[in-house]
């Protein structure tokens, strides 16, 4: 009963939810800052991009915690808010696929295949392209993180090379789908993770997006 209920919450009720005081990662949302929670997409990006940053610094069981809501929210056309409710089933996926649960990680795979197969014949035709294009590594860009490693900025090198692993750990979550060597995706996740694991020791953690 209590689940249906849950999945019946909107975003805002969801995000609200995951903001309660007696929430375990209350801690951590009470530090992003006003501009990431002015509307409900920038705190859905906010909470979607925390909760990466929770699983590659080791708090899997937080990480879980709010990508396990996050992928409650329904797809409803709006292709804005679906790109962090997206990156939430992805991490939701993985993480099941650690625990070897292979329900959760198949409901993941469902929803984002369900909102990547709807619409007209055109809008198919671009999305379908777009995702072949992506499977193929192409959205692989370390353009700006060479850029911001080069000028010393530590904080905005670590910010990009995390926007890197989400991609990469999307590639992972498509698994044999994917035409881009499976043994580099590993060897670049887990080479990007140490980076910014690295950098976070040196910058502190409340020093990167989604904290400032």
């Amino acid at each position: 009963m209590k689940n249906h209920l849950i999945q019946r919450l909107n975003l805002s009720d969801i995000l609200d939810i995951l903001s309660q005081g007696g929430s375990p990662v209350a801690t951590y949302l009470e530090k992003i800052p006003s501009k990431f929670t002015k509307s409900s997409k920038l705190r859905l990006e906010a909470f979607s991009k925390l909760a990466y940053v929770l699983y590659i610094t080791k708090e899997k069981e937080l990480a879980k915690f709010i990508v396990s809501r996050l992928a409650e929210v329904p797809f409803e056309n709006n292709y804005d808010y679906w790109e962090w409710v997206e990156s939430a089933l992805v991490l939701k996926g993985l993480l099941a696929k650690e625990s070897n649960e292979t329900s959760a990680y198949d409901s993941a795979q469902a929803s984002i295949l369900e909102a990547l197969n709807s619409g007209n014949e055109l809008q198919l035709k671009v999305k379908l392209s777009v995702h072949k294009r992506f499977l193929e590594g192409e959205t692989l860009d370390d353009e700006k993180i060479r850029f911001y490693a080069n000028k010393g900025d530590a904080i905005a090198e670590c910010n990009e090379r995390i926007i890197l692993l989400m991609t990469l750990l999307k590639l992972k979550f498509f698994g044999t789908e994917v035409s881009y060597p499976v043994e580099k995706i590993e060897h670049e996740i887990t080479t990007q993770s140490d980076l910014i694991n690295s950098l976070i020791s040196t910058v502190g953690l409340f020093k990167i997006t989604p904290f400032k």
